[in-house]
């Protein structure tokens, strides 16, 4: 019996099917996994994983709209937002806007809602922005990350040639972190954490401000026996904004501001309230360095399991 080679065959089936439509409801929603947050480059700065919706239809960037933080949605104010962790409030008391900032590596899914709000978010009639923070599981497991600019990544600014300044300033922005997470008990309960560090250097430029004179500092400490005076915080202000040479004249500063116990905004400064002498001071051009707060976020879960 002869045989004949045969072909060698692969198949490769792909099956996918499309979205569906929720037909029981008209909100808009889009949900992100945590590999968009991870891969598009949109949400590795500003305000992190929130500029993701910023790729939805009907949402734009604040502008000039109005207060308040976060992208418009379907052209209302950025204060009109909602924004929340796992459902819980996270809203800043004083303008709109998250209170609380998740680095992007603690997020698992990140979701906004754009119009036709269930009653469930009662809380504002613009964008319904929802947060869902990681957990661990029965393996241990962690990332290491870091999102850098700096001088010799960045574009130069044509301006910055056209004036005469440097084309590549001083701009050093390192955020990195890590994260681990895993059981404390299999099936049952498990814990996750994360550490982020944010350094920012960046050159500062040469300019002026209105500091005291001597004559202006020794008003100031003719006041420290009254009530609420602390010499040790004036010592501190002395030192760090420091001495004017010369006073300017009271006419090109609007007046001497008056020294003395009371709230002068409020009309309730003392009689006996006397002017400062103050007079411009250089302020030279140097490294200036800004570091955020250190982050840690723990998260204790429990599994649908019953203990």
């Amino acid at each position: 019996v002869k045989l004949d080679v045969g072909s060698n065959v692969e198949t490769v089936e792909v099956t996918a099917s499309a979205a569906s439509i929720d037909t029981t409801t008209a909100s808009v929603q889009t949900s992100f996994s945590g590999a968009s947050m991870a891969d598009l480059p949109i949400a590795s700065g500003g305000s992190g994983v929130i500029n993701l919706s910023l790729l939805n239809a009907g949402v734009g960037s604040s502008g000039a709209i109005g207060l308040g933080a976060g992208p418009s949605v379907g052209g209302q104010r950025p204060r009109n937002n909602n924004f929340t962790i796992e459902g819980i409030d996270n809203n800043s008391g004083s303008v709109t806007g998250p209170l609380v900032t998740l680095p992007n590596d603690a997020v698992s899914e990140f979701s906004v809602q754009q119009n036709q709000i269930s009653p469930e978010f009662g809380h504002s009639s613009g964008g319904q922005f929802n947060q869902v923070v990681k957990s661990g599981g029965n393996a241990l497991h962690g990332t290491a990350y870091e999102y850098l600019q700096n001088r010799n990544l960045n574009a130069a600014d044509n301006l910055s040639a056209v004036n005469g300044d440097p084309l590549h300033p001083r701009y050093d922005n390192n955020r990195f972190g890590g994260s681990v997470g895993g059981p404390i008990r299999k099936n049952k309960v498990f814990f996750y954490g994360l550490y982020e560090y944010n350094p920012v250097g960046n050159s500062s430029s040469a300019g002026q401000l209105y500091a005291p004179t001597a004559a202006g500092w020794n008003t100031i400490n003719s006041y420290s026996s009254s009530p609420g005076f602390n010499q040790t915080s004036m010592n501190q202000l002395k030192q760090y904004l420091g001495t004017a040479a010369s006073a300017a004249t009271a006419a090109s500063v609007g007046g001497y501001p008056l020294v003395g116990p009371g709230n002068a905004s409020l009309g309730k400064q003392v009689a006996s309230a006397k002017p400062g002498e103050i007079g411009l001071l250089g302020i030279s051009s140097k490294p200036v360095w800004h570091l955020s707060i250190s982050t840690f976020q723990t998260r204790t879960t429990c599994a649908r399991a019953s203990f």
